[in-house]
């Protein structure tokens, strides 16, 4: 330890936004070559600031080391102390046994303490490196004579002249026994101080024979506290002193003059409250009392250190006893009263508990005011009061970010008008130039100040602040009456929660004057997937594929390098910053009723940015999210997991058990009894038993693919070779995307059919725009296309086709393409031999791993990629008939809104700024929606928590310091190296339940088109691909209805 110097720096708590490794500050990219601090190696955070030297709180409990490097050091490092420890304690041992051998016994052996075995200090030179007594002692062994009495005087040096020495005594009239112990009086001990003046001399009393035994000997301060608390009287003397040291102490810490922190109980000192800080001021200005509690809690090491696991709670006790000495010392309590508060809402109240745990439950009930007379926590009516001064400015932020937005629009409308205006003076300019004055000066003043105005628009523009989201979710309660009566009955609560999220994104270089596109333009290819967006399609699967085999087959893991944990985008470091978010409480009114609909509506207008200029109100458009409920923009709610779910349905029938491999089957076979048919009502895991399925049929697919008998096997096709291990990264990149590609093509991506559907939507759209591009005469008519003929028409139908026809020859009339036909014909004579098992796995995987990629594309926050998705579900909602007919509106809406209703700067928000990131980490966004749900479930907890004083105001309370309560507890869970809970579901391995589908499904040989297998029962006539059903052409002609309804407002979906 003495080459590694202690670093002086005061600890401050911050969230890291390093990814690197906390030592070396390499960023490792594989996260198995990681060690989590707050993984499965027990207390390395621990281990590591004992190692360095630093405090707890310098190194984020989220982080971690990498463990080729830094993790094996630390452990080289620990065993090293271990070693040196070990050999230090045999070095000692040796020579307390040696020394004993060397040393004379004096004559009162038995209760000398000088036989003990030596102090660090006197077996390592401590004598050199401590400071000791003032007053040198020399000893000189004495062996008893027959003489009656013999006094030896032991002179003592002496430090000043003006001091008086002091002599020791020690007089023997007794031969010592030869086991070591004396009969009768044998030993006295007399103190001689001697002045300047003369000396004195008194016999110390029996009880202090030992402490002057012990300073005649020049023992080390350790051994001389010890003769001194052997002496009763002294003794009880000491504790007296102790006890008022320490009551001075703890007077001077509850002093006003100098009030100290615990004091103060204000919104800042709450919620930057550290234990450490709380510590640092014990140690300075009651360091007798800080010792004792430190020595209480930490016996070990006494108080020479501090023991991070107990500091905390060394702090809390000393608090606890102030507020009991000053009710004024209430910090502490506070803290401890918010940890309960958030804590106690966690318990939920079962039928059970009411029926027959009433007693119990009503004692729970007062366990703050009993634990408030123990000077633990504060009262109710206290905590209630803490939590209303948590809650002061808590939507500060948001006030902040709408004050600049407002300030950006004021300006801008102002800089706005001088530009209107100097336009109109150049204007008045050039007209007296050309009446024939000389307005040449004005022109170039003119145009100067326009330089100098575009100038600073482009400085404006490009400093333009961050906007913010708006995300609404209903909170549905019900409270249950304990004595019903006609005026206490059950509560349904029907609120509404609404979060504001500060934008990642800041398109600052794109307009925001006018929409994209005018809809009517926009051709309705553009809101389908296009080749490009099916391009893009199979590398996202290549890389989800690539995954489960790296994962699952021992021989792919020389791939590991070239299969990317995060598929990255043009913003994603911004999107792996921590969201910044305020939330605005709970507003008392039901979405489902109209007019408290257009209340919130109204309360919402009032968070929108507004700058008043000439009289006139611009405002900032503001996104709300939220389900369909809140007939609002937003459209992330629909595409949550539960909703994508829906189509599970098309593959899951609970009559499919004969089909061996069918999902019910499956789910049977695994016993996984908690999927359900109706997904929506138990979403997770339903979720679970998919990605199951679909990481079994990957792997019993690529078993067949590459030639593969098990999982441990290497593969024998497809020009796999084991050489393959000692690659270039390069070679090993090409080679398995284009096997990964060819996999692909075999089993999940049917090629010909999206060729199909892609030269239909290109033949339509040709079509259509011929005929948008007519010519139209301006009275709005259509005239006759024959050459020459002045005939026309009011519509374009069959009575103009029927006289175009009569001349001769006929004019030439684009005719409606012919479609290539995809569903099969179920007339067809000689049908395509066909495999029902075959193409419902290979349909299965297709549907599975859209819907994978869309979850991953939300937790990278990557909008590119939720797009694309987003236009492949449109065609599945579609396909799916009147069960997703809300779903396919709102797909095609918010398409709508990104290619033509918009502004490029609104488009650009609505597409990077729909996920919120909790952690500051890559790969953890959410959907904005699913974010509030979470916060909405913490907050009716809390609710709950209420009881019977559930009320408007203690609702407003709890939502107002529901954030402040969430960030003060994180901080002390960091400083406390609590283990951060993710709020992910507790995983399961389900290694064992993977290997049974493979087994089932490779038996079955499903992955082997076989045109004379058996067709299944409950899916007969199993589409490859259930797009395979989409008609073009009426589609086309269901969006062309919609972008009418748009344009002439005739409906809002």
């Amino acid at each position: 330890m003495d080459g590694i110097q202690a670093i002086d720096v005061t600890p401050t708590k911050f969230n890291a936004t390093n990814t690197g490794c906390v030592l070396c500050g390499f960023e490792e990219k594989d996260s198995r070559r990681r060690t989590k601090l707050n993984g499965k190696v027990s207390d390395l955070r621990n281990r590591i600031c004992g190692v360095l030297d630093i405090p707890l709180s310098s190194i984020n409990v989220d982080s971690y080391i990498c463990s080729d490097r830094c993790f094996r050091s630390l452990k080289r490092f620990e065993k090293l102390q271990e070693d040196t420890k070990t050999l230090h304690r045999t070095l000692k041992e040796n020579f307390v046994r040696n020394n004993r051998l060397k040393r004379g016994v004096p004559s009162d052996s038995a209760i000398s303490p000088s036989i003990a075995a030596p102090t660090k200090s006197l077996c390592h030179g401590g004598d050199q490196r401590r400071v000791k007594s003032a007053k040198s002692l020399s000893y000189e062994e004495i062996l008893p004579k027959p003489n009656p009495e013999e006094v030896i005087h032991v002179p003592l040096t002496m430090v000043s002249p003006t001091l008086p020495s002091l002599d020791f005594v020690v007089v023997n009239n007794v031969k010592i026994s030869s086991e070591g112990h004396c009969d009768g009086d044998i030993c006295k001990v007399q103190a001689i101080v001697t002045y300047e003046s003369g000396r004195k001399t008194g016999e110390l009393p029996k009880d202090l024979h030992r402490l002057g035994k012990a300073l005649a000997r020049g023992s080390d301060f350790k051994t001389i506290a010890g003769a001194a608390m052997n002496c009763p009287g002294l003794k009880k003397a000491i504790e007296d002193y102790i006890c008022s040291e320490v009551n001075d102490e703890c007077k001077k810490l509850c002093s006003k003059k100098d009030a100290s922190l615990l004091r103060s109980a204000t919104k800042d000192s709450i919620f930057n409250f550290s234990w450490e800080t709380a510590g640092k001021e014990l140690a300075d200005k009651a360091p007798f009392f800080h010792c004792l509690l430190l020595a209480s809690a930490n016996p070990k090491s006494l108080c020479q250190s501090r023991n991070t696991e107990r500091y905390p709670g060394v702090c809390a006790a000393a608090a606890v006893l102030l507020k009991n000495r000053d009710k004024g010392m209430s910090l502490v309590p506070y803290v401890i009263s918010t940890i309960l508060k958030v804590g106690r809402t966690s318990k939920k109240v079962t039928f059970f508990q009411v029926a027959f745990l009433s007693p119990f439950y009503t004692q729970d009930l007062q366990a703050l005011v009993r634990l408030n007379k123990l000077g633990i926590t504060m009262s109710p009516k206290s905590i209630n009061k803490a939590l209303d001064l948590l809650g002061v400015d808590y939507d500060l932020p948001l006030q902040m970010w709408k004050e600049n937005s407002t300030k950006f629009l004021e300006k801008s409308c102002l800089l706005a008008r001088e530009r209107r205006d100097l336009e109109t003076r150049k204007e008045e300019l050039d007209q007296l130039s050309a009446g024939g004055e000389d307005v040449v000066d004005g022109v170039m003043a003119v145009d100067a100040s326009l330089s100098i105005l575009q100038d600073e628009e482009k400085n404006l523009q490009d400093n333009r602040p961050c906007s913010f989201n708006i995300v609404l979710d209903n909170v549905d309660l019900k409270l249950l009456a304990s004595d019903m009566t006609s005026s206490n009955q059950n509560k349904d609560l029907h609120w509404c929660n609404h979060n504001a999220y500060l934008d990642r994104v800041n398109p600052t270089h794109l307009l925001d004057n006018g929409p994209v596109a005018d809809l009517h333009d926009v051709p309705n290819s553009t809101f389908l997937p296009s080749l490009t967006d099916q391009n893009s399609l199979l590398s996202d699967f290549t890389v989800l594929i690539g995954r489960v085999l790296v994962e699952n087959l021992p021989a792919f893991e020389i791939f590991k390098d070239v299969v990317p944990l995060h598929i990255r985008h043009k913003f994603s470091d911004e999107l792996q910053k921590k969201t910044e978010t305020v939330n605005l409480g709970v507003i008392f009114k039901d979405e489902n009723k109209g007019e408290d609909m257009i209340d919130i509506v109204r309360k919402l207008h009032g968070l929108v940015p507004v700058a008043e200029v000439d009289e006139n109100e611009v405002f900032e458009r503001i996104p709300v999210v939220g389900d369909q409920k809140t007939l609002e923009s937003g459209v992330e709610a629909q595409f949550s997991v539960r909703n994508a779910y829906t189509k599970a349905r098309r593959y899951y029938s609970g009559s499919s058990a004969t089909d061996k491999t069918s999902l019910f089957a499956l789910r049977n076979l695994v016993n996984w009894r908690d999927v359900v048919s109706d997904a929506q009502h138990n979403p997770t895991p339903c979720k679970r038993f998919v990605n199951l399925v679909l990481d079994a049929n990957i792997i019993a697919a690529a078993l067949r693919f590459f030639g593969m008998e098990t999982t441990d096997d290497q593969p024998t096709k497809h020009s796999f070779n084991p050489e393959l291990a000692v690659g270039l990264r390069v070679v090993h990149h090409h080679y398995f995307h284009r096997v990964v590609k060819e996999f692909i093509e075999t089993y999940i991506v049917d090629g010909t059919l999206y060729e199909n559907h892609f030269g239909n939507i290109q033949a339509l759209q040709e079509w259509e725009r011929a005929k948008t591009y007519e010519p139209v005469l301006p009275n709005g008519r259509y005239p006759c296309r024959f050459p020459g003929c002045e005939s026309s028409f009011k519509h374009d139908g069959v009575h103009r086709m029927r006289h175009e026809l009569s001349h001769d020859p006929p004019p030439t009339i684009p005719e409606e393409p012919v479609l290539v036909n995809t569903v099969p014909d179920p007339t067809d004579q000689n049908p395509k031999p066909k495999d029902d098992v075959f193409d419902y796995h290979c349909g299965l995987m297709n549907m599975s791993l859209l819907l994978r990629n869309f979850m991953d594309a939300i937790k990278e926050g990557d909008g590119e990629r939720i797009v694309r998705c987003i236009k492949m579900f449109l065609l599945h909602f579609k396909v799916d008939g009147g069960g997703s007919t809300k779903y396919a509106l709102e797909a095609l809406y918010h398409l709508f809104q990104l290619f033509a209703l918009l502004s490029p700067r609104e488009v650009e928000r609505m597409k990077w700024n729909r996920t919120v990131n909790n952690h500051g980490r890559p790969g953890c966004n959410v959907a904005m929606d699913l974010a509030l749900e979470h916060d909405n479930h913490l907050l009716k907890d809390m609710i709950r928590g209420l009881g019977a004083n559930v009320s408007e105001a203690s609702v407003r309370r709890i939502c107002m310091s529901f954030f402040i309560m969430k960030a003060f507890l994180e901080n002390l869970d960091l400083e406390m190296s609590v283990k951060k809970v993710s709020g992910e579901h507790c995983k399961k391995s389900v290694k064992q339940d993977l290997k049974k589908v493979v087994q089932t499904l490779q038996e079955q040989n499903v992955f082997e088109k076989q045109a004379t297998r058996e067709a299944m029962f409950s899916f007969p006539d199993c589409p490859r691909d259930y797009l395979q059903l989409v008609d073009a052409k009426t589609l086309f002609s269901w969006i062309n209805d919609h972008k009418r309804n748009v344009e002439l407002a005739k409906r809002p979906r």
